[in-house]
C-alpha cells in the first residue's frame, strides 16, 4: 500500500465528515485544558518574580500592542474585545487581551480543522481560501448570535433595572451604593455591566468613565441603555435628586411599552437564527447518509466540480439567510 493510498485511508476512517464533532469537542478540550495549565504556570511565574516584574507590561499586553500596529487586525481585535465583553465584568484591557488571545487560537484551530476535514482530491488554493473565509463567517456568525441573545436579555430587563435604581436612589442619594448594594438583585446580563459601572465610577476618573460608557453604548447600541448611563452619570455628578427620579419612572413606562411591541418578533426570529447555525452540521451528515446508500456515485458526485460547488452555494445562500435574520434582529 502506497503512501497516498494510506493517507485517503485515514482521511476516510478517521477524518471524514462524519467525525467533525468529535474533533471539534476534542479541540475545545485540549485549548481549555492548556489554557488552564497555562494560567497556573503564569500564576506561579508572576509570583515568583512578582517584584522583578511588577512594572512590565503583561504577556498579552504586549501580543495585543503588537498585533494592534496593523490597522485590519486591529479593526478585528477591537470587535472581537466588543463582542467579548458583553460576556464578563473585566475592564477594556482585559477584553482586548482576552480578545487577541481568542483571535489567535480560533486561527489556529481553523487552520487544523481545515486541514483535518479538507477533501483530498481539492488542491486549488483559492478553494482553500473560500473554506478558510466560511470557516471565519461561521465563527463570527455563531459569535453575533451569542451576543445578539445577550443583548436582547438585557434589553428585556432594563425595566426592572429602572425600577430598582430609581427605588434606591430614592432613599440612598449615592448611586454608586446602589448600584452596590442592588448587584445581587439584577439579573446576571444586567449584573456584568452594572459591575463594570460601580469599578469605574469607583475609580472617579472622567476620562475612564466616558470610555467605559462609551465602550458599553457601542456594544448595545440601545437607546435606553444609553440614557441609563446618562441617568448614572448625572446622579453620580450630584445632579438633582428629584429630576432624576422623574426621568426614570418615564423611561421605565416607556420602555415597557416598545418591549412589548417587538418581543413576537423577536421571539420568532431568534428560533430560525438558532436552527440555521445547526445547518451546516445537517449538510455534512447529509453527504455521508448519501455515500452509504448510492456508493460510489454519490462519492464521485461530492468529489466533482459540481458537488463542490453545490456545497459552496449552499453554505453562500445560508450565510445570506442567517444575515438577513440578523439584520432584521437587529433593527426590529
Amino acid at each position: 500500500m502506497d503512501l497516498i493510498s494510506v493517507i485517503n485511508v485515514v482521511h476516510s476512517e478517521y477524518l471524514g465528515y462524519s467525525n467533525i464533532v468529535l474533533w471539534v469537542l476534542f479541540s475545545v478540550g485540549i485549548i481549555i485544558l492548556f489554557q488552564l495549565i497555562l494560567k497556573e504556570f503564569v500564576k506561579g511565574y508572576r509570583r515568583r518574580k512578582f517584584i522583578v516584574r511588577s512594572k512590565q507590561l503583561p504577556t498579552s499586553r504586549k501580543i495585543f500592542m503588537i498585533l494592534t500596529k496593523i490597522m485590519v487586525l486591529r479593526k478585528v481585535i477591537r470587535f472581537l474585545a466588543l463582542k467579548l465583553s458583553i460576556f464578563n465584568n473585566k475592564s477594556v484591557e482585559k477584553n482586548e487581551e482576552g480578545a487577541t488571545f481568542f483571535f489567535i487560537i480560533a486561527n489556529i484551530f481553523i487552520l487544523i480543522s481545515l486541514l483535518l476535514i479538507f477533501p483530498q482530491n481539492v488542491s486549488l488554493w483559492y478553494v482553500f481560501l473560500f473554506y478558510y473565509v466560511l470557516f471565519v463567517l461561521l465563527i463570527t456568525l455563531a459569535l453575533y448570535t451569542l451576543n445578539l441573545m445577550v443583548r436582547i436579555r438585557f434589553t428585556a430587563q432594563l425595566p426592572k433595572t429602572y425600577k430598582i435604581l430609581n427605588s434606591r436612589f430614592t432613599t440612598e442619594g449615592d448611586i454608586v451604593k446602589v448600584i452596590d448594594i442592588s448587584l445581587e438583585d439584577f439579573d446576571s446580563a444586567v449584573k456584568r455591566e452594572m459591575t463594570k459601572i460601580r469599578n469605574v465610577l469607583r475609580k472617579n476618573n472622567p476620562e475612564k468613565i466616558e470610555k467605559a460608557f462609551s465602550n458599553m453604548e457601542e456594544v448595545y447600541k440601545d437607546e435606553y441603555l444609553t440614557i441609563l448611563l446618562n441617568l448614572i452619570r448625572q446622579a453620580h455628578y450630584k445632579g438633582g435628586k428629584e429630576s432624576i427620579q422623574q426621568q426614570f419612572e418615564a423611561v421605565t413606562e416607556e420602555i415597557l411599552i416598545d418591549i412589548e411591541n417587538r418581543k413576537d418578533l423577536a421571539f420568532t426570529s431568534r428560533m430560525y437564527i438558532v436552527i440555521s447555525l445547526f445547518t451546516p452540521y445537517g449538510i455534512v451528515w447529509l453527504e455521508r447518509f448519501n455515500n452509504q446508500a448510492l456508493g460510489e456515485k454519490s462519492i464521485e458526485f461530492y468529489s466533482s466540480p459540481a458537488g463542490i460547488s453545490l456545497k459552496i452555494i449552499i453554505m453562500i445562500v445560508l450565510l445570506i439567510y442567517m444575515g438577513t435574520l440578523l439584520l432584521l434582529e437587529r433593527v426590529s
